[in-house]
This record gives structure tokens, sequence and C-alpha cells, in this order.
């Protein structure tokens, strides 16, 4: 009976030092996994926790702002999601632009209006404060700012998992107009008269 008792003991004692031997490895690589990612942030100058903290502006004018984070899973592999923060002044609008990925816009402040070209169907909704949209990819998409006396601010968030070909990795950058930042966000009375 105590051989018994002393080889189960042995067999617990043997699992326990497997178990936490596995549990060592396991720790090991996820501790390694942790040096290598600074090591890429520190290469993009991405170091540190708070990813708001290096949020980029892209566009700046009278009539708003809109800033971008992107976050690089690697050297060259970008994350797949990018978070845009759009912050627009009373009356202004958001020239129209092509997404090959899916947007979703949450209204943090404001009224707005979204529109977009679906399945060649023009999509309008209006939106307020708490509302959520998606816009699908594929899709070229305005916003305009209907609030009279606030401004509106809008998180937007860039899936780019759905994106297609090898410009997919330009998706941090679909807010950035190709031509000058001033013509991107512009009061909608000069739009809307001509």
């Amino acid at each position: 009976m105590e051989v018994a008792v002393g080889g189960r003991m042995a067999a617990s004692i043997l699992t326990l030092l497997l178990l936490s031997s596995w549990c060592l490895m396991v720790a090991s690589g996820f501790r390694q996994r942790g040096i290598e990612r600074e090591e890429e942030e520190e290469a993009h100058g991405l170091r540190g926790r708070f990813l708001l903290a290096r949020a980029r502006t892209v566009a700046r004018t009278d009539a708003g702002e809109i800033r971008v984070v992107s976050r690089y899973r690697s050297k060259s592999e970008p994350c797949p999601m990018h978070i845009g923060f759009v912050q627009m002044e009373p009356n202004s609008l958001v020239v129209p632009q092509y997404i090959d990925a899916n947007l979703v816009v949450f209204v943090h402040r404001g009224e707005v209006k979204v529109g977009w070209i679906h399945k060649d169907e023009l999509v309008e909704r209006k939106l307020r404060r708490g509302d959520v949209n998606v816009i699908p990819a594929g899709s070229t998409f305005y916003i305009v700012n209907t609030h009279r006396g606030d401004r509106s601010q809008m998180i937007c968030s860039i899936d780019a998992t759905q994106s297609m070909g090898p410009s997919s990795h330009q998706v941090s950058r679909i807010f950035a107009h190709p031509c000058t930042p001033s013509l991107f966000l512009l009061p909608s009375r000069v739009v809307l008269m001509s």
C-alpha cells in the first residue's frame, strides 16, 4: 500500500514539474516576443504603451482637423486596424474619398451626415452623438457637419483586414487627400454654392 501511495505521489510531483517547466517555457516565449515587439516599435518610433500619444495630424484647416493613429506588427507589415479622429467645425465638409477598407464611424459629439456610393446607389445617414455606422469597403464617402452651432467629433476605425492588393498598407493615409490639405476639409457653404 505504501508503494502505491509513493508511486502516486511521485507521479504527481513529476506532473507538477512538467507543468511548471512548460509554464516557464511559455512565459519566456511571451517575454521574448515582447522584447522583439518593443524593438520593432522603437525602430518605427512607436515606443510606449499609449496609442493616442502617437496620433499624427494628416489634415488641418480652418474647417477642422484629422488625426490618425497607426500601428505596425513588424518593420514591413502594418497592423490591419487604424484609428482616426475627425474634428469638424459647423457647416464643414470632408470632401469625397474612396476607401478600400471598412470604415466604422462613431460620433462622439455633434451631428453629421455621412453619405457613400454603394452598388451605384447613394446612401445617406444622419448620425448623432453615440451613433455608429459602417461604410463598406470599396465606397466613395463624404461627411458633412450638419450641427449649426457646434463642432462635431468622430472616432473612425479603419479595418484593413478586408483590403486587397499592395496598396492596403496605405490605408492609414485614407484621410490624407492627395491634393493640398486645405482642400480636404472645406466649409460646406463654399462647396454647396459652386
